[in-house]
């Protein structure tokens, strides 16, 4: 995570927890594994942590180099519900861009 100002970027909870998968040994099938991202609020309540633009692209490429590929992914959603997708569905989707993006599009923009 980055500060809070959103001004320095940091590891998403996505990226995070493929980066601490265990390489598999060459396999000709890559092993089948869901992800869940859940956001919390300072009173504990579920807050959207749809996946980033970035974060889809590294759920795309680090899994099969490590010898898994991402079936479903789970997170929670402004409703504080959880919802359950594919990285397919959510490249589809309009992006959804953290705060450090979004800071450095209005910057840029300026």
């Amino acid at each position: 995570m980055g500060d809070s100002s959103g001004l320095n970027p940091g590891i998403h909870a996505e990226h995070d927890a493929i980066s601490k998968l265990i390489p598999l040994r060459r396999r000709k099938k890559l092993e089948s594994i869901n992800i869940l991202v859940i956001r919390l609020s300072g009173k504990n309540k579920l807050q959207s942590s749809k996946p980033c633009s970035s974060c889809i692209k590294v759920m795309q490429t680090l899994p099969v180099k490590k010898g898994y590929k991402i079936q479903n992914v789970y997170y929670s959603n402004e409703d504080s519900t959880i919802v359950k997708t594919s990285l397919y569905n959510l490249e589809k989707e309009e992006k959804h861009y953290s705060r450090y993006y979004r800071q450095r599009i209005k910057n840029i923009n300026e």
